[in-house]
This record gives structure tokens, sequence and C-alpha cells, in this order.
């Protein structure tokens, strides 16, 4: 009798290895720790729509993929931190497709520190980081949504809306939506939009980051992202940088939009850097396209020492302090005091769509241009608006 060799070693090898399994919230458990509790790494945690309560959620260093429904699927601390992630999780412990909000403590809805986990698809939303011990002396709060120290972690499609960060009497606060220290966050096609650094009260210093604060951090990647409409409260010192501050960090911003955000303080202003302010860093700017944002000095940016490089980027109503001081021009920049009209499927910019960017599509078919590209030169055929 022959012995079915293969069979038996397959059957070893099974014994060896775990099988990942999806653990569903709450049919399974009935809370998100319970069900990180049980799990095991590679499992799937998967979260039915509806409300969760879920207070200082701990992956405990485990490879989990915590998946929910978008918008659908809310994570809310009833006041508190939501996630809690802190023990080496790598970019395998992912959280996808879910709705982070209701932080309104001390505190930030998401904490991370030394980990480089995946977000990707997700929102935070209406979560206010509140200065420690009411406001007193160097206290203030920091990143509504999101903090993150000696991190690297990675944001993908995610939407960072309505969040915000207060500052103490004395102190402004760091990054409306996300503050990111001693770390190299990468976000990629995310949203910013709505967010602001805020006083105490009316009173207080000004803040810095309206929407994301990087500091004392390298290779920061922001890629294709939006930040619109994200503000300080500035006072008589100035805040720094409504959309984003970049303070003593190394990174890139490519193919960005940066529209009407805002950086004043009454009736004069000396607030810096209405979509980006940048201090001591080594920084690309490239394919972004500026417009509409507002600061005393510097409406689309401004620099503190060590001149980022700004490479075809384009820059529209900011009036004439569009960029203060020094900055090296990579070429393809271009300064206008008016912007272009919006106008999907004008291929060569000329303010009508035609036949001419009909040609440019045919001889462009394959790469880049496509069907889609097609259907929208036909859709928008005739002058832009």
């Amino acid at each position: 009798m022959r012995t079915p060799l293969l069979a038996i070693a397959a059957s070893l090898m099974l014994c060896g290895v775990a099988q990942a399994e999806t653990i569903n919230v709450p049919a399974d458990y009935p809370t998100i720790q319970g069900a990180i509790n049980a799990s095991s790494d590679g499992d799937v945690i998967q979260i039915a729509a509806g409300q969760h309560v879920a207070d200082m959620v701990d992956t405990l260093g485990k490879q989990l993929h915590l998946i929910g429904v978008g918008e659908e699927t809310v994570l809310n601390s009833n006041g508190g931190r939501v996630l809690y992630i802190h023990t080496s999780e790598g970019p395998e412990t992912r959280f996808e497709s879910m709705t982070i909000t209701g932080m309104d403590d001390d505190d930030s809805a998401v904490r991370l520190s030394g980990v480089a986990v995946t977000f990707t698809d997700c929102i935070f939303r209406d979560n206010t980081s509140q200065p420690y011990n009411g406001g007193g002396y160097d206290t203030p709060g920091n990143g509504g949504a999101v903090y993150g120290v000696y991190s690297a972690p990675r944001f993908e499609r995610c939407t960072f809306e309505n969040n915000s960060a207060v500052g103490d009497y004395y102190f402004g606060s760091h990054g409306g939506a996300v503050k990111m220290k001693d770390s190299s966050p990468m976000f990629i096609e995310c949203t910013f939009r709505g967010n602001s650094c805020e006083h105490l009260g009316g009173m207080g210093g000004a803040g810095r980051g309206g929407a994301l604060y990087l500091n004392n951090g390298d290779d920061f990647l922001l890629q294709d992202c939006l930040f619109e409409g994200n503000e300080l409260e500035s006072d008589e010192d100035g805040g720094l940088g409504a959309a984003v501050y970049i303070g003593s960090t190394s990174g890139t911003v490519t193919s960005c939009s940066f529209l009407d955000n805002q950086a004043m303080s009454g009736s004069w202003s000396s607030s810096r850097g209405g979509a980006i302010y940048t201090s001591h860093s080594t920084i690309l700017i490239e394919s972004s396209d500026f417009s509409g944002n507002v600061s005393g000095s510097g409406a689309a940016m401004y620099i503190n020492s060590l001149a980022p490089t700004v490479a075809d980027s384009s820059f529209c109503n900011h009036g004439e302090d569009v960029i203060e001081c020094e900055w090296i021009d990579a070429g393809g920049n271009t300064f206008s005091e008016e912007c272009a009209p919006d106008c999907p499927g004008n291929i060569n910019g000329d303010g009508t769509v035609n036949v001419d960017d009909l040609l440019a599509v045919i001889g462009g078919w394959g790469d880049p241009y496509n069907v889609d590209d097609l259907l929208l030169i036909i859709g928008a055929w005739g002058p832009c608006s």
C-alpha cells in the first residue's frame, strides 16, 4: 500500500497555518474592541452599518483589516478618543470605509504613536480638540481628527471635513484636522474641507495649519489632494498656514489644489500663508493649483527660511502678494489676476470646447486620452461659461 505523501505533506502544512477569518460586528461580537480581542493576525473585521460606540479602540499590535460601509458605518466615542493605535502596527493594519466622528474633548479622535497604519476611503468629520484643563497655560488643542507622533500612516481617498482644534488663552492650536509630529505621513487623493484652528472664546494665540500641521518630520507626501475652505482664527501675532503648516520637514506636494483657504484677523492682519506656510523645510511643490486663498502676507504661500522649489503650478485670484519671501522657480508656473473658468473638456485652454480639443484627444488616444475624454468634450461643446 502506497502512502499518499503529497496529501500528508499538504495536511501538515495546513495544520501549521492559521486561516484568516471574518468577524462580524455586531453579529459575532457586539463591540469592535470585543472583535479585536478575539481576532488573530490577518483577520477581517466587518463592521455593519449603524452607530458604533468606539471608546479608545486599540488594535493591540495585530495585523487586521477593519472595514465598514462608508458613511453608514459610524464610529463615535460620544466625546472622547475613538482609536488609539500605538503597538508598532504596520501597513497591514487597515481601516477602510468608515466614518469617525464625535470627538469633543482635550484629545484627538484618532491617536497614532509609532505606527504605519493605512486608512482608505474613511471620513473624519465634526471632531473638535479642546484645550486641556479649560485653557490654562500651554495646553492648546491639537488635531481634531488625527494626532500622530513617530508614525508613517497612509491615508488614501479620505475626507477630513469640519474638524477643528481650539487654542488656549496663551497659545494657538496646531492642525484643525490633522497634526503630525516627527512623522512621515502620506495623503493620497484626500479632501480637506472646512477645517479650522479656532480661538478659545475669542482670545488666545494664533493657530497653525487650519487643516494640516506637519512638524519635524521627513518625506511627507501630499498627492492629488484638495484643500478647500479651511481657515485660521488669527490674532494680532498672525496665524500661519490656513490650509497647511510645514515646519522643519521635508516632502512633496504634487497635483494638489488649494482653493479659498483663509487666514485673517480683524481689520488688520499679520497672518501668513493663505494656503501654505513653510519654515526651515525642504519641499517640492509641483503641478498644483492655488486659487482665491487669503492672508495678510503671502496669499498663496509664505516662506520662512529655506526656499521651496515650485514647478508647473498655477496661481490666480490672489492679488499682488502671492508668494512672500524667496522661492525657487523650476519653470512652468503661471500667475494671473483672474482664474480661468472651470471648463472640463477645454484641452488647449482657449476658452472654447471645439474641434481643436477633439483633435487633441484623437491625437493622444490611448495615452493619455480615452473614451471618457471624448464624451466629456461632446457634453461640454461650446464656449466656456
